[in-house]
């Protein structure tokens, strides 16, 4: 659900740019597939390039279109590349998924590296769109 608890509505992504964590397997590619066939430009950003690939594969074969982006998103600097990349290739984003997780200490939302890379995500996010 939307923040403002109103579902997405069909056609609601036509022509917009997505970027989905975890974009390469489970709930992310799942999401990514969705939302290409929704009409999104999807950029696919995980750690294993391999299966970035096989999901951008199969959004391409069915018309859609997808960029492959490795980057880890408990480093922020390769996170702010990548959606800069993204960006200026899609010219623009205007959806963030941020499903991937990070393995290690438990914490509170936002704390850490992970953190700072999700404020930047947002941040740069809202700057483009």
């Amino acid at each position: 659900m939307r923040p403002d608890n109103r579902q997405m509505k069909h056609g609601e992504v036509i022509g917009k740019v997505a970027l989905v964590t975890g974009g390469g397997s489970g709930i992310g590619r799942a999401s990514a597939l969705l939302l290409a066939k929704e009409g999104a430009t999807v950029g696919l950003l995980g750690t294993t390039e391999s299966e970035l690939e096989e999901v951008a594969h199969e959004i391409e074969k069915h018309g859609g279109r997808a960029h492959v982006l490795v980057a880890d998103v408990s480093d922020s600097r390769a996170m702010q590349s990548a959606v800069e990349r993204l960006a200026a290739a899609a010219k623009g984003l205007h959806v963030v998924f941020a499903n991937a997780g990070v393995n290690g200490v438990w914490a509170p939302f936002g704390s850490g590296d992970a953190g700072t890379a999700t404020v930047l995500l947002a941040g740069y996010a809202a700057n483009v769109s």
